[in-house]
């Protein structure tokens, strides 16, 4: 039976090595997004993982303009104002080639409005590439540059995903009709990837403002597990399916360690 085993058990698949799933190292690093409206706490609950001190330090690409909330309620966050598609795509390649520097969590905030960059560039290109230049509106995208725009976002957000360290994005909330008529709050992003890209995260979050148990004063509510009404999700956690003013170190709190 063993000597079976050995015959049919390659050393390496293509150069690779299979190792049994159990055995297999883990880190603590996260990847998630965390959508809702605007104003509703998202930056609030991301630059919160300033707190977490094996998370420090904490780069925000603030591509909304909506650093005011850091500046307040954690200073020590680090912020570069992003205001190109190409910039943003430099600035993770640049974290790639430098080994992160000495950030251990970078964010994202947020993916809506990155998006709308993304689109006036490849809007931008179609036009530069195209016969007649007349004809192509930069408003109005074709069915080839929605493709495009799609496949540019999953590609970024795959790409700060797979960086050796925390990864958050934030993103605005849209209501998405499917063929049945049937509504769905999902992240607000244009194109295919407001179904596709919140498979890229481990975690997707729902962030809301509501009042709960009667109190006079909303918190700010998180939901963790999806339902007939919004998309949500949690991979391998013992994260509550609702928390109230919730931060990254209570979130990490329900994360298993190695």
């Amino acid at each position: 039976m063993t000597a079976t085993r050995e015959v049919l058990t390659p050393r390496t698949i293509a150069g690779l090595i299979p190792e049994p799933v159990g055995e297999i190292e883990h880190t603590s690093r996260i990847n998630a997004l965390i959508y809702g409206e605007p104003g509703d706490g998202k930056t609030h609950l991301s630059g919160s993982a300033d707190e977490v001190p094996e998370w420090r330090k904490v780069l925000q690409l603030d591509v909304e303009g909506g650093s005011m909330t850091l500046r307040r309620k954690f200073p020590r966050v680090e912020t570069v104002r992003v205001t190109s598609w190409s910039k943003l795509w430099d600035i993770g390649h640049d974290l790639f080639m430098n080994d992160c520097y000495d950030f251990g969590t970078v964010i994202i905030d947020n993916l809506t409005e990155a998006q709308n960059l993304c689109k006036r560039k490849v809007m931008e290109d179609a036009k530069e590439r195209a016969k007649d230049p007349d004809d192509i509106e930069l408003e109005v995208p074709r069915q080839r540059d929605w493709g495009v725009l799609a496949e540019r976002t999953m590609l970024l957000v795959r790409n700060y995903r797979d960086l050796p360290v925390n990864f958050i994005a934030t993103a605005h909330v849209m209501e998405v009709s499917d063929n049945r008529g049937k509504k769905k709050l999902k992240p607000a992003l244009q194109g295919s990837a407001k179904h596709n890209l919140p498979a890229a995260f481990d975690l997707v979050f729902y962030l809301r403002k509501a009042k709960i148990d009667g109190q006079d004063e909303e918190v700010r509510l998180l939901s963790t597990s999806g339902t007939s009404e919004y998309i949500a999700k949690e991979r391998d956690t013992n994260i509550p399916k609702q928390l109230g003013n919730p931060t990254m170190a209570e979130i990490l709190s329900y994360i298993p360690k190695g």
